[in-house]
């Protein structure tokens, strides 16, 4: 929605221009006086867009300075300037240059590299970034900045001005990193020497609200946004063309969030501010119209949809050349909604029309006539015209080889959409040959995109990516539903899961934590991060419109390299693993299971309400693994909700009282047959088996699945590759429990002045997702837990009585602050880590809606997390108890920015996450993968609040049997484990603790 024109045009308008002589002869004073008031004149008509009748202004300003005074003089180099920021406004950049040149050349003449010289210098920086001459461009931008750093507190206003075009350049180079820096230096001399009500502050605050939408900080670009608005509707009032656009802007970015009742607020007023400033009869008015349409489809008002959207395609015929793309678009957006309605007769005409003038104005090498080919072979699809859909898909998939290459994700789309249509005529060889190509080209695309992606970024690539999988496993369950084979479909979805699971969103936050470790190397990586911004949009183009490709490689793999080479753990965090690696490290007896739950897909290639979970076995030998479906989720749901409660509740899900689970037969039964031989079975689970103690599980009145096999929970079998390397570097432990929730600024602001240095450097102040949170939804009521108290107590006793030194935080001490200190400082994180308070998440969303969108994120980092002292009132209001300090909630997200790398165990014992409460794809995984990116080795987690007498003796004998017997953390686990059930026969006091590794 931040098309970077838009921002680039809104700081050009504000931008301050060169002024005229300080001591211009008397004689020549009247001249000056006129050729200013022209210029201020033709400025004044920039601001509103007469843009023909500004230049006419500037030429005659032109004229009289040099008839008057010279074609050599200042005046004529501060009309040229001024001649430049209009031809760059209109997107004439090569007139810019001409006319910033002049000016840059006569300034250097007349008073030598001086204040006016470096304007000038700055502003061909900029035009020079816009053409995509970086280095040029870089050169004349820091030529300006250091001329003007001498002037930055007697000419304070163009030293700004320098910060942000710098800034700005940086962000068009991707190098996101040092643009932010710059823009908010700028942001801060405007607010000083001009304030907060100034178009220049607001300039500022909108280029910080595109490069914080860019990073995913959305709480930033919501406040940045609406704070422009305040400005502009203060010093330029509402009805003009730039704040109808910063309001459109706002529409379009409420909509991309999913937050549509905010959207349509302000479309409607955009929409009516560009009737009343132009009329209906008006490109932007039309913009409107059209947005408005896309909206209500998007809400499911297709009536509403459907009339605005016939509107935008009546107007937009009216007011553009025939034949212009922006028709097109409407034309097949209408095809889109009639498609959805199911009215196919009138979706063909549409589709093949918008085609046409596609080709026709834009040719068949633009990106958008592929977008109607695969349209058209969809529409084809849907109604069963399997040979058309055919030819337009095949048509679509060789145009793109030809003129874009495979670098592309449009390429990846009709790969998709091709196997898509094989697997529904079940021409099963066609479809394997394009998942072969599909599935390593996009882990290819994305390996490649974790250097440079924002969080936000990966976590959409991953839902999409989560989506592939489900069909990859809806096409193996067909197929073996009709006898047939699933040939590749295991192997590929094997290498899918260690994708998804073991290695996207975890490998982005780790990169760069280990790139922070020296100025250099963070310096190295956001030279990488800027150079694969740049590969990014350049494939985004026809192979012939594409620049410095190969040198942009070249130096995006040099630069990795030496990552790679210099900094320890970047090349293993940076590796894909196949299925194969994980098959050679296991020994006979031995399995690896990826379990995996998927929306199953249809033979029409559509989503269903139905959720399957199956499991991919891999067993030494094995030509590949072996796809075994398991169960429907409703069928574990339904158990989970007839259990009963309390202590009865766990009985029956674990052993029932004919003491079989109902669970085996859903969850491990199927797998039997092919796990003959097998003594250790090594898991990565999913969906709500993460909240399931399979070892629990009773597959006979007087065994357990512990008992059968040796269990190890993973959050990837990619582990079994690449083993987490935590060094521990002593016998420390840190203990948190006992938290007071409620507020009391003053006791936390005491213990917090102990952090000030370390956390400030930590930088997550204002990045928690928690600002996304909406008060009036949350309804969160954290209340005191005494038995978290006696927990930390005990256990801090029992390690100092092992020769640990332990940091023991209760009340007001546990802060958030004090949490994100651990292995902040020069001394290592502590071997163990111990939290017992209130946990969160939310569900994985369906779809976009409204509502508070930290419930709704896709990021799974962002809808979990820990309660921390003094949280209720940051939950109950939005805000943390003083600016200063953190608001108490640390989610995932902030987890995995933190360093754990010496820490050997995490024990997690977070109350009020009860079971089956998860009905989404992560539910506390977003934890369990936040203190894995972080670099803990194992985590001990309670799947619910055992009693407080349970609980004591499960942890003296774990850590009895880990430290005085010198067992691993796994058998000391699995030792406490046996031990508790023998004493205890119901689950309930034993079964909800799991370690994950």
């Amino acid at each position: 929605m931040y098309a970077r024109t838009i921002r680039l045009l809104f700081a050009c308008l504000l931008a301050p221009c060169a002024g005229t002589a300080q001591s211009a002869p008397a004689d020549t004073a009247e001249v000056n006086r006129a050729i200013d008031s022209l210029l201020q004149v033709s400025k004044s008509r920039i601001q509103v867009g007469q843009y023909d009748q500004a230049l006419e202004v500037n030429a005659e300003a032109a004229r009289l300075a040099a008839a008057y005074l010279g074609e050599e003089s200042a005046a004529y180099a501060h009309c040229n300037y001024d001649r430049g920021v209009l031809y760059s406004v209109n997107g004439k950049y090569e007139e810019a240059i001409a006319s910033f040149s002049i000016s840059k050349r006569i300034s250097e003449k007349v008073s030598g590299k001086n204040i006016d010289y470096a304007v000038s210098t700055d502003k061909l920086g900029i035009i020079y970034g816009m053409l995509g001459d970086y280095d040029l461009a870089e050169s004349l931008c820091l030529e300006a900045k250091f001329i003007l750093e001498k002037f930055q507190n007697t000419r304070p206003v163009e030293y700004a001005a320098n910060l942000h075009s710098t800034a700005t350049l940086y962000y068009m180079m991707g190098l996101y990193e040092r643009a932010e820096p710059l823009y908010l230096k700028a942001l801060a001399v405007r607010e000083q020497v001009l304030t907060k009500l100034h178009s220049d502050y607001a300039a500022s605050l909108n280029n910080l609200a595109g490069l914080y939408y860019d990073l995913g900080h959305f709480d930033k670009v919501e406040a940045f946004c609406l704070e422009a608005k305040f400005i502009l509707e203060q010093t330029q009032g509402k009805e003009n063309p730039v704040y109808a656009t910063v309001v459109h802007n706002l529409a379009i970015f409420y909509y991309e969030i999913g937050r549509y009742k905010e959207s349509e607020i302000f479309h409607i007023e955009a929409k009516n501010l560009r009737e009343k400033l132009f009329s209906k009869q008006n490109p932007a008015y039309a913009q409107s119209t059209h947005n408005m349409a896309l909206l209500y489809h998007k809400m499911g008002r297709y009536e509403e949809s459907e009339q605005l959207a016939l509107e935008a395609i009546d107007l937009r015929k009216k007011v553009l050349p025939e034949g212009h793309p922006d028709y097109a678009s409407s034309v097949d957006n209408l095809a889109l909604l009639y498609m959805d309605l199911g009215r196919y007769e009138a979706v063909i005409p549409l589709l093949l029309e918008a085609k046409d003038i596609r080709e026709r104005s834009l040719g068949i090498t633009h990106p958008d006539f592929v977008i109607s080919l695969n349209g058209i072979a969809g529409y084809y699809t849907a109604t069963k015209q399997y040979p058309q859909a055919e030819s337009y898909y095949l048509e679509a998939k060789i145009l793109q080889e030809e003129t874009f290459g495979i670098q592309q994700s449009q390429y990846v789309s009709s790969l998709k959409h091709l196997s898509a249509l094989y697997e529904l005529q079940s021409r099963y060889a066609a479809s394997d040959s394009l998942l072969l190509k599909l599935y390593p080209l996009k882990q290819s695309f994305l390996t490649k995109g974790i250097t440079h992606l924002s969080q936000r970024e990966l976590a959409a690539y991953a839902g999409a990516f989560q989506s592939d999988g489900d069909e990859l496993a809806s096409y193996a369950a067909i197929r073996m539903a009709q006898g047939g084979s699933v040939s590749i479909l295991p192997a590929l979805h094997y290498d899918h899961q260690l994708f998804q699971k073991g290695f996207l969103l975890g490998a982005a936050a780790r990169l760069n934590a280990l790139a922070a470790a020296t100025p250099e190397s963070e310096e190295t990586l956001q030279r990488l991060k800027g150079h694969r911004r740049r590969l990014a949009a350049e494939y985004a183009k026809p192979s012939a419109e594409r620049q410095n490709v190969p040198e942009l490689e070249t130096r995006a793999d040099s630069l990795e390299k030496v990552l790679t080479r210099t900094v320890a753990g970047f090349g293993a965090a940076l590796r894909q693993v196949q299925w194969q690696e994980v098959q050679a490290q296991l020994q006979p007896g031995e399995a690896a299971v990826e379990f995996i739950h998927f929306r199953y897909y249809d033979p029409q290639a559509r989503a269903t309400d139905s959720t399957l979970y199956a499991a991919l076995v891999l067993l030494p030998g094995n030509a590949a693994p072996r796809f075994v479906p398991l169960c429907e989720a409703r069928q574990i749901g339904a158990v989970l909700k007839k259990a009963g409660s309390d202590q009865l509740r766990f009985q029956n899900i674990y052993n029932a009282l004919d003491g079989s689970s109902p669970l085996y037969p859903l969850l491990w039964q199927p797998m039997e047959a092919h796990l003959h031989g097998v003594h250790t079975v090594y898991y990565a689970p999913a969906g709500i088996v993460h909240r399931l103690n399979l070892g629990a599980i009773q597959p006979t009145k007087r065994e357990t699945l512990s008992d059968r096999y040796r269990l190890a929970a993973l959050g990837s079998t990619r582990q079994l590759v690449i083993p987490a390397t935590a060094s521990p570097a002593g016998n420390t432990a840190a203990v948190f429990g006992g938290i007071r929730y409620e507020m009391d600024s003053t006791q936390i602001a005491a213990v917090n002045s102990a952090f000030a240095d370390t956390t400030a450097a930590l930088a997550t102040r204002g990045a928690s997702a928690f600002a996304y949170t909406d008060s009036t939804l949350r309804g969160g009521d954290w209340k005191f837990l005494p038995a978290t108290e006696t927990e930390a107590k005990n256990i801090s006793t029992l390690l100092r009585k092992h020769g640990f030194q332990t940091d023991t935080r209760l009340g007001f001490e546990a802060t958030e602050e004090s949490v994100q200190h651990v292995g902040s400082g020069k001394s290592p994180s502590p071997r163990v880590l111990h939290i017992a308070t209130h946990g969160f998440f939310f569900p994985d969303p369906n779809s976009k809606s409204d509502g508070p969108s930290f419930t709704i994120a896709d990021d799974p980092m962002i809808r979990s997390g820990l309660i921390l002292a003094g949280a209720e009132h940051g939950w109950k209001t939005g805000k943390p108890l003083r600016p200063d300090m953190e608001d108490g909630v640390l989610t995932a997200y902030e987890i995995s920015r933190m360093n754990l790398r010496n820490t050997e165990l995490v024990v997690l014992s977070a109350c009020k996450t009860g079971l089956g409460d998860i009905q989404g794809n992560e539910g506390v995984y977003g934890l369990q993968r936040a203190f894995k990116i972080a670099g803990a080795r194992y985590l001990l987690m309670s799947l619910w609040e055992a009693p407080d007498k349970e609980t004591k003796e499960f942890m003296e004998s774990f850590y009895t049997h880990w430290l005085d017997q010198g067992m691993s953390i796994p058998e000391a686990y699995r030792a406490a484990q046996a031990q508790m059930r023998g004493r205890y026969a119901n689950p309930y006091f034993w079964a909800g603790f799991v370690l994950v590794e």
